[in-house]
């Protein structure tokens, strides 16, 4: 079952639609909204859309940093499953920038 969350950004609203429980997709969204705060301070004249896509940058080198150092721990054994977020990561972003 795909649960749904209502997400506003820089004016702009959402409805973000995904297979996983609404607790999560809220702590992405919080995630993804204090990434753009941090950003803001260090960028504060930025309009939206480049905050966005700074934001969904310094996400994804998170991620593949990990993934990285985690490549090297013969244990892990989540490569899919970065690159599955990743990939949902991406089409949340292509999608609101489709919205605009």
């Amino acid at each position: 079952m795909k649960n749904q969350l209502k997400v506003q950004m820089f004016g702009t609203s959402l409805t973000i639609q995904a297979n996983e429980d609404i607790e999560h997709l809220q702590k992405i969204v919080h995630y993804l909204e204090e990434t753009i705060k941090e950003v803001k301070l260090k960028l504060p004249n930025a309009d939206p859309l480049k905050l966005i896509i700074i934001s969904a940058l310094n996400i994804v080198d998170e991620l593949f940093k990990a993934k990285n150092k985690n490549r090297e721990d013969p244990s892990w054994e989540n490569t899919e499953e970065i690159e599955k977020i990743t990939q949902n990561i991406i089409n949340k972003i292509d999608n609101v920038l489709m919205e605009r």
